[in-house]
């Protein structure tokens, strides 16, 4: 599910003062969606150069090493980003989803 958020809502959470109860929450989880929306253009790229240079192996089969490889050294991510990542690594190519990052 994508939730659209308006100009508004995103001044909104901006404008939530620090003593606020939770606000670190928010704020958190916002930056860290930013980071994450970063990561999955970033590896976009990254493996498009990838099938130029080696164009026997299968974009799925790259998707799947390149996050093996996350996963396995971990990027300091909430438990689940690395996931949401990369399935969302595999929509912006239009590939078929590696068995890994099925739910």
């Amino acid at each position: 599910m994508v939730v659209k958020m308006s100009r508004e809502t995103m001044q909104g959470y901006s404008s939530i003062p620090s003593d606020f109860p939770r606000a670190d929450v928010v704020k958190d989880v916002f930056t860290s969606y930013q980071m994450c929306k970063e990561l999955v253009a970033q590896i976009v790229e990254e493996i498009r150069k990838q099938q130029l240079r080696s164009p026997l192996i299968s974009t799925p089969e790259i998707v799947e090493m390149h996050f093996e490889m996350a996963d396995k050294f971990g990027w300091g991510t909430h438990p689940g980003e690395i996931k949401w990542i990369f399935r969302n690594v595999v929509r912006e190519l239009g590939c078929e989803m590696p068995s890994s990052l099925v739910q």
